[in-house]
């Protein structure tokens, strides 16, 4: 009821609306599910795609966010209730069972099932979640999370293997919800580790260096100088006499954080070493049990990710040291919750100025309600924060801030852990940082659920006032009614076009290959949902992952490089033109074009003239915008 009455007015338009965008990443997400049933019931193995990039070739789906567990659960459903109903059905669901798996895991921590389902609504109907319900649809499957750390749990409390198979199972359940997840439950497993088996320490009878800390201290009031009079005085070179250094803040900031680290370990005596609780061949063979687990639970996906190596089509994102893709901004934790139409507004309206990815990218608030019960909880006797949940918390809150630290819209070039983690083969696949803000969720509900369990503890005569009280809190700061909804109407030329029994292809205007990290002209998603009704292929198309390859290979072909560089705004060279004019018949009779729809509101008057003029169109029909030609 709850998933129901927090994603109102969704559960009256079922059939007829959706969450987010159809032209923006939601329509991508709807044509997984699209196409992964029609390639299962054509017999051919879904990880693969000759629906998109016409004239190419086929293209594979292993890095592309496939989405494939809500996939396999659409299967019955499309037939009975509708590709759009299926969707927005299985939205509903999911919110259901990222409830429950949070609500299973506070339950084995707090040992109070009150404060575990209040945990399960925090984390389910977060900020996160429901921003990310706006357009990343296989962000919202974040059930395996939970339930990962859950079987972490009881594999450490009880060292069966059936839990290391489990949890092998659930890193697998991950990654066909989304890879980003896969990666994370990897970190977490880690995590767990380390924390488990590192001990910091004060060595009582060492002395702190002196004349070194004093060495230390005199660097970094130097550097805190130089960084100074180069944010203020604008300067990027220090000259002296014939010599020339170049500045930013990024190289000062990252040796001040260094410098104020080693100072830190030294002044207090710090000492770390390895105490591992169980022998190191124990949890080898248990790791060696999930991972071979999680190795045959993944055989689709890494037949087809070899596949891809062996030709040559693996796309890994190029990381930069100073300009990788940042996390959230910090101040995005601690705003009320974006998402309310009552009081999210600025939060929203800043949150949309800030990135060029916008809202979906960067909410992570932590509401309001979540942080006042912890300090509730844990403050009124001094009881310090449970250190394992904190530390979770912490961590991962620094890994979601990006590489460097920003504050308020300013990049102070403070460095997290995320600046060296990225550079780890397998971690560094992970492209926006600002996801890990899921994880740091998971810690806040689970520490929400102790901090609720102590104070019913501590007030057992008013358990259920109390618990009124903080649930109507959540649930008023929780509910972002009523949801804004968007139409997932096509228009009527695509029924022409579906209606047409030919196996002919369709170019969409303006096109171009589009992936997450790069553009090339001008593709919308919205190509691909309408797809969805036509069920022809289409020239271009966006995929998470596009390789290089595929992009020369389309390019090489006159007619589209022209239409690409009409798309993205540019202007043909002489050569471009002749050359497309030169090679249309070929491209015609290769690609077997059936129909070009143009869409007038983003095609330049530039774009539509020469695409006319070069595949010899004639215009049969028109709804809104959306002109359609037949070559």
């Amino acid at each position: 009821m709850l998933a129901l009455g927090l994603s109102w007015p969704l559960p009256l338009h079922l059939s007829t609306h959706l969450t987010g965008d159809p032209g923006g990443d939601t329509g991508v997400y709807v044509w997984n599910l699209w196409h992964f049933r029609r390639e299962l019931m054509q017999g051919r193995d879904p990880y693969y795609t000759s629906a998109l990039f016409v004239p190419t070739g086929r293209a594979d789906l292993a890095l592309h966010n496939y989405t494939v567990f809500t996939n396999l659960l659409s299967v019955p459903l499309q037939p009975r209730l509708g590709l759009i109903a299926t969707f927005n059905v299985l939205y509903l669901a999911l919110g259901v069972l990222n409830a429950y798996a949070m609500f299973l895991l506070a339950r084995r921590v707090s040992g109070n099932v009150v404060g575990a389902w209040l945990a399960g609504v925090l984390f389910a109907f977060s900020p996160f979640l429901t921003a990310r319900g706006t357009a990343h649809f296989s962000l919202v499957a974040a059930a395996p999370l939970p339930v990962f750390l859950l079987l972490l749990k009881k594999l450490k409390e009880t060292l069966r293997a059936r839990y290391a198979v489990g949890a092998g199972l659930t890193l697998a359940w991950a990654l066909y919800c989304d890879p980003y997840y896969a990666v994370f439950c990897v970190l977490i497993a880690a995590a767990n580790l380390g924390y488990t088996m590192l001990r910091v320490t004060r060595d009582p009878g060492a002395q702190p260096p002196r004349a070194v800390l004093r060495v230390l201290d005199g660097l970094l009031l130097l550097l805190i100088a130089l960084a100074a009079w180069s944010a203020v005085a604008g300067e990027t070179l220090l000259r002296s006499g014939g010599l020339q250094i170049g500045l930013s803040a990024n190289t000062p900031m990252l040796l001040i954080v260094l410098i104020l680290a080693l100072r830190l370990t030294l002044s207090l005596s710090l000492r770390s070493r390895l105490e591992p609780d169980l022998p190191f061949r124990t949890w080898a063979w248990l790791g060696a049990v999930g991972v071979m687990t999680a190795s045959v639970a993944l055989l689709p996906f890494l037949h087809a990710v070899v596949t891809r190596i062996a030709d040559g089509e693996f796309v890994s994102p190029h990381i930069y040291w100073r300009s990788s893709p940042r996390g959230v901004d910090a101040l995005a934790y601690f705003m009320p919750n974006p998402n309310h139409r009552l009081f999210g507004g600025p939060g929203h309206d800043w949150l949309q100025r800030e990135r060029l990815d916008g809202f979906a990218e960067n909410a992570a608030a932590l509401t309001l309600a979540a942080p006042a019960v912890i300090l509730l909880g844990f403050w009124h006797r001094r009881r310090a924060l449970p250190a394992r949940w904190a530390f979770f918390a912490i961590f991962f809150a620094l890994l979601a801030l990006g590489p460097f630290v920003w504050v308020g819209g300013v990049n102070t070039w403070i460095p997290t852990p995320w600046a060296a983690l990225r550079f780890v083969p397998g971690i560094g696949l992970v492209h926006s940082p600002g996801r890990f803000a899921v994880v740091v969720m998971m810690a806040i509900s689970v520490l929400f659920a102790l901090a609720v369990t102590e104070l019913l503890g501590r007030h057992p005569r008013h358990r259920w006032p109390i618990t009124a009280a903080i649930g109507a809190a959540l649930l008023f700061e929780l509910a972002p009614l009523p949801r804004p909804l968007y139409s997932a109407e096509i228009p009527r030329v695509f029924r022409t076009i579906a209606d047409d029994p030919r196996d002919v292809r369709v170019l969409e205007l303006p096109t171009g290959i589009r992936d997450g990290t790069s553009s090339t002209g001008r593709c919308s998603a919205a190509a691909q949902f309408h797809q969805t009704l036509h069920g022809k292929p289409l020239v271009g198309g966006y995929l998470s992952r596009v390789s290089a390859n595929r992009v020369r290979a389309s390019r090489r072909l006159p007619v589209l490089d022209a239409l690409f560089t009409l798309s993205a705004g540019d202007t043909l060279t002489p050569e471009q033109r002749q050359h497309a004019f030169a090679y249309r018949a070929r491209f015609l009779r290769r690609s077997r074009l059936g129909y070009v729809v143009i869409d007038t509101s983003r095609a330049s008057r530039h774009l539509r003239h020469f695409t006319i003029q070069v595949l010899a169109l004639t215009k049969i029909g028109q709804d809104g915008p959306y002109e359609l030609y037949v070559p």
